[in-house]
C-alpha cells in the first residue's frame, strides 16, 4: 500500500505530528512517504491509495481560521486543474487555536478539498487545539486508529 502524508507547517508543529504519524503507521509496516504540500503536486495524489493530508490553521486575507498559503494554492490549483479522484481513500488532521473565531478551519477546509475531488475520508478527522507537544497521545491515539483502519480496512487481500 502506498501512503502520502503531504503537509503545510509553518512553526512546525504540523511537520513533528506528521513525522508521529509516519513513525506510528511504520510501527505497524505501514510505509508513508511524508511531503512538504509545496513539493507535492495534484497529480501526484493519484498514485498513492492513501492521502494524508495534514495543515496547520492560519490567518490569511485577515481571517482567522483558514489554511495556510502553500495549502490554500495546492487546493485552487488541484480545484482549478478540475482533478477528481473518486473513491480515493484519505485522512485528515490539522492544528488550530481554540481562540481562532473558527477553531481548526483548515481541518473543515481539507474535508471540503477531499469532498471536492471525490474522496473517501476513511476516518475522523484529527483537530489539534495547540501546539504538538501538548497533544502528542492524542495525535498517537488517532495515528494508531488510523492504522487500525488501513489493516482492516483498505489492505488488499
Amino acid at each position: 500500500m502506498k501512503i502520502l502524508l503531504a503537509y503545510a507547517s509553518n512553526s512546525g508543529n504540523t511537520l513533528q505530528a506528521a513525522e508521529h504519524i509516519a513513525a506510528t503507521l511504520a510501527q505497524h509496516r505501514l510505509t508513508v512517504e511524508i511531503k512538504d504540500i509545496v513539493e507535492t503536486t495534484p497529480v501526484e495524489l493519484g498514485a498513492y491509495d492513501l492521502c494524508i493530508l495534514g495543515s496547520c490553521t492560519w490567518l490569511r486575507d485577515g481571517i482567522e481560521g483558514q489554511l495556510p498559503n502553500q495549502f490554500y494554492t495546492f487546493a485552487a490549483t488541484l480545484r482549478r486543474e478540475h482533478h477528481q479522484f473518486p473513491g480515493k481513500h484519505f485522512a485528515v488532521f490539522a492544528f488550530g487555536r481554540h481562540e481562532y473565531t473558527h477553531f481548526c478551519g483548515a481541518a473543515d477546509e481539507l474535508e471540503k478539498l477531499v469532498h471536492d475531488v471525490h474522496g473517501t475520508l476513511v476516518t475522523d478527522t484529527l483537530r489539534v487545539d495547540g501546539f504538538y507537544q501538548r497533544n502528542v497521545a492524542a495525535i498517537e491515539t488517532w495515528a494508531l486508529g488510523l492504522a487500525k483502519t488501513v489493516r482492516q480496512q483498505l489492505r488488499p487481500a
